[in-house]
């Protein structure tokens, strides 16, 4: 008598925007971060992934003085780099994908605002099309797109 099987099987993601690979944390050498101005370390704004992208930025800075508004620090945005954001800014609650899960890897008690970073996760018998992880930017949009857990077919080989 066979055991169950349940097999396997890594998908490899079909080329799509933006250019940030956002299966691994980001990157603070290449703009991949989200931090505050305290952190040190380079945080360059990625003019092509933005025009390849299509994300609006916000205000470029160096300082928080360089930013309006009291609430607004200078602060790592992904491939935006250093720019004037809200820290409070919330992104809209995600969609948890269909025979899949979503888990808060930060610890903000599920506010969602910038910099909060989103986990997807799929059920048995399916896999993840899209990113592994997400996470809130300063426009108030998560990164990259809305993954989709899909059916693993039973002709696949493991």
């Amino acid at each position: 008598m066979y055991a169950a099987f349940e097999p396997h099987i890594e998908q490899a993601e079909p080329l799509r925007l933006p250019t940030t690979d956002l299966r691994k944390p980001p990157n603070p050498q290449f703009g991949g971060s989200i931090r505050s101005e305290g952190i040190t370390g380079p945080c360059p704004r990625d003019i092509e992934a933005i025009a390849t992208s299509g994300r609006r930025c916000l205000k470029k800075c160096q300082t928080d003085s360089d930013c309006n508004g009291r609430r607004k620090k200078c602060m790592c945005d992904d491939m935006c780099g250093q720019s004037c954001v809200n820290p409070v800014r919330a992104c809209p609650k995600p969609k948890e994908p269909k025979n899949g899960q979503i888990e808060e890897l930060s610890d903000r008690h599920h506010m969602f605002l910038f910099g909060t970073r989103i986990h997807y996760s799929c059920d048995r018998g399916h896999y993840l099309d899209g990113p592994q992880v997400r996470f809130c930017q300063g426009d108030k949009n998560w990164s990259g797109w809305e993954p989709k857990c899909q059916a693993v077919s039973s002709g696949v080989s493991p």
